[in-house]
């Protein structure tokens, strides 16, 4: 069939053949782009997309496992619905104005890319690495960035505010103008390695939220059970704890911890409007 040899073709082109295909099979690309995709998607697993324009280009309900997308261009309209990029490598990207809604990013390399006006509503972007990139006015609202690494990265008038950020590490990360969960949620990030002053810090604020906080936690440091044991509701604060450390104390609010955390973290977040 025309769809089928036009998407082999376009998949399987070289840098410098790849804008001439998608001009010729431009019909098939955007006036049946969702059905042939759907219908003919094993033809883009695994596929090497380094170098390429991707604008203007509709990827709908396709797996595009351990892809190469590395040093790839756009500057208008690449939409990702649906697509499994699960272990996928983003390296040197440059996008403008993509669409990465309802995405499986789990697993995958994001490092020196630049990313604009783009989005990643509901998507899931779990156990990844984002190094060394940029965002601008990038919308992660109901994104799942949980357990994610990021870090040496500048986010600017971005929508976090209804992400999911459990578990994730950020490391000298700059946000501007940039729309963060609350500080209860941030809490949640991953915050191992802080200093031993913070750890007793976030220990004293988990004891506050604890029935009969005080006992149980200085009979765990006694070499009894977690205090958290049979209890009803989970820890806030997501760290390395330590007995040894433990010493009862009165805790200090989430947002004096958070501002902490980001000092320790090198994590700067400012209002520039």
């Amino acid at each position: 069939m025309k769809e089928k040899t036009a998407i082999k073709k376009l998949f399987e082109a070289t840098p410098d053949k790849w804008n001439a295909y998608r001009k010729k099979y431009y019909d098939y690309f955007h006036v049946n782009a969702i059905n042939i995709f759907k219908a003919y998607g094993s033809y883009l697993n695994r596929p090497n997309l380094k170098h390429k324009n991707l604008s203007k280009i509709i990827f709908d309900g396709v797996a595009l496992y351990n892809s190469c997308f590395d040093n790839s261009f756009v500057d208008w309209d690449l939409r990702f619905k649906h697509v499994n990029m699960q272990g996928s490598s983003f390296r040197y990207i440059n996008w403008t104005l993509a669409s990465l809604t309802y995405c499986n990013l789990y697993d995958c390399n994001i490092i020196k890319a630049e990313l604009s006006n783009s989005m990643f509503s509901v998507s899931n972007l779990v156990g990844s690495t984002i190094v060394n990139s940029k965002f601008y006015d990038c919308d992660f609202s109901s994104a799942n960035i949980s357990c994610t690494n990021i870090e040496n990265c500048l986010l600017e008038d971005c929508d976090l505010f209804k992400a999911s950020l459990y578990g994730t590490r950020f490391k000298n990360v700059t946000f501007i103008n940039s729309e963060l969960p609350p500080v209860t949620d941030l809490l949640r990030c991953n915050w191992s390695g802080c200093s031993d002053d913070l750890v007793l810090e976030l220990m004293r604020y988990d004891c506050s939220l604890v029935p009969n906080g005080r006992k149980l936690f200085d009979k765990w440091k006694a070499g009894e059970g977690c205090p958290y044991n049979n209890q009803s509701f989970g820890r806030e604060a997501v760290f390395a704890e330590s007995s040894k450390l433990w010493k009862y104390g009165r805790p200090k609010s989430a947002l004096t911890l958070v501002k902490k955390l980001f000092k320790e973290f090198n994590i700067t977040v400012r209002q520039e409007k």
